[in-house]
């Protein structure tokens, strides 16, 4: 028996949101009179960046073998921040999709990415700054296992979906590095993959739709910019709940991008996910694509 969570359709309106909202927020602030302030002035701080990306390839009669194929993908970053004195208050969106296709397949996600954050810092010193922030992560469309025969249908937007809020002291290593530890609360909501996402297994009569869990939290974030063509940016987030403390969960998103000539770049996405609850295996999946990206802001 499903353990019904009424709040579940809300959350996914929530999800939706939270996107919506920041999307539309982004236009706003990228016309804000102060978004050339400098990092050490006041006023807000703006990036936006889109990307596509797209790679064929076509054989015949080849000797050494090969398999036509195709693949695209279709991405937008956004980091828009706001110094103002006592405080910073930074939100990041992201949201990536893309497809491959091979001959005689289907059209297959290759990569799919739901993510938004707010985070406020306290300036209370140029080294140690308290925190508050909180975080969305989901997909736009359907997964499925290409394993099973037939192919079996695996999550959706927001099934599952992971919020996580925290709240602690956050320590500037270097203007372009910052971590933060402190007491977090994740939680993770799912509907039709409940059985996979959040069911507690010690529950064998009914499958929980949500999973709550308070524990420590620490995240790590990377934002460099290394010259005008090449830019790295990382977070790692390590999560040890109170009730499982001898399991850490990771996760672990780096982009790097070069802009090569004009609005032709080069693309890397790395993600690395580590949740017991989830897989007892380490997941990750890495992108690499030539395409064109452009800075609106």
């Amino acid at each position: 028996m499903r353990k019904p969570f009424v709040g579940w359709n809300g959350a996914r309106v929530v999800a939706l949101s939270v996107v919506v909202a920041l999307a539309v927020a982004a236009g706003g602030v990228a016309h804000a009179e102060e978004a050339a302030a400098t990092a050490d002035s006041l006023g807000w701080r703006n990036e936006l960046i889109g990307s596509f990306n797209f790679t064929q390839s076509s054989f015949n009669n080849w000797a050494a073998g090969g398999v036509d194929n195709a693949s695209w993908l279709l991405g937008g970053r956004g980091r828009f921040k706001r110094y103002g004195g006592r405080t910073n208050w930074s939100n990041v969106l992201r949201l990536e999709y893309g497809e491959v296709k091979q001959k005689g397949q289907d059209s297959r996600k290759a990569f799919d990415l739901i993510f938004a954050e707010s985070i406020v810092d306290f300036n209370t010193s140029r080294l140690i700054k308290p925190y508050a922030r909180a975080s969305l992560k989901t997909q736009f469309a359907p997964g499925y296992d290409h394993s099973a025969d037939p192919k079996a249908k695996v999550a959706d937007f927001a099934d599952p979906l992971y919020l996580t809020q925290g709240a602690g002291l956050g320590f500037q290593v270097k203007p372009y590095v910052i971590t933060r530890f402190g007491l977090g609360l994740q939680e993770t909501y799912a509907d039709e993959f409940a059985g996979v996402y959040t069911d507690d297994v010690d529950t064998a009569d009914e499958i929980e739709t949500s999973r709550i869990e308070g524990g420590l939290e620490s995240v790590t974030e990377l934002d460099k910019t290394l010259n005008k063509q090449l830019s790295l940016k990382s977070r790692l987030s390590l999560f040890w709940a109170f009730n499982n403390s001898d399991q850490v969960d990771v996760d672990w998103m780096t982009d790097i991008n070069l802009q090569a000539m004009g609005a032709l770049g080069l693309t890397f996405k790395f993600e690395l996910l580590y949740n017991k609850d989830v897989l007892d295996k380490v997941q990750w999946q890495q992108v690499l694509g030539i395409g064109l990206t452009y800075s609106f802001l």
